[in-house]
């Protein structure tokens, strides 16, 4: 069986991941219930978590980004590569 690129890979948080929305419903907080760490989302990184809930690959995660904050592409991509670095770095996502 081929392993998918990181590009197709089906992303998702870990189970132990709960979401809380905030008031206005614009962003949250990210909370793992196994250390306890609480992470703060600003809207377009709520949008991505909570796309990854049920998983989603890369791209599709981008063209949510590019469609929702009205940026293109590039300016997406980069900015979910660079959130997803993150949840990589706090092993907040499922492994590969």
């Amino acid at each position: 069986m081929m392993a998918k690129s990181p590009k197709t890979a089906n992303l998702r948080l870990r189970s132990r991941i709960r979401l809380d929305a905030d008031a206005e419903g614009e962003g949250g907080m990210l909370f793992d219930t196994q250390t306890a760490m609480i992470c703060a989302c600003n809207a377009s990184a709520w949008t991505v978590v909570n796309a990854m809930r049920k998983g989603n690959d890369a791209d599709r995660l981008t063209g949510l980004i590019a469609a929702a904050f009205d940026v293109d592409r590039a300016t997406a991509r980069r900015d979910v590569q660079s959130l997803l670095k993150e949840l990589r770095s706090l092993d907040l996502l499922e492994p590969d």
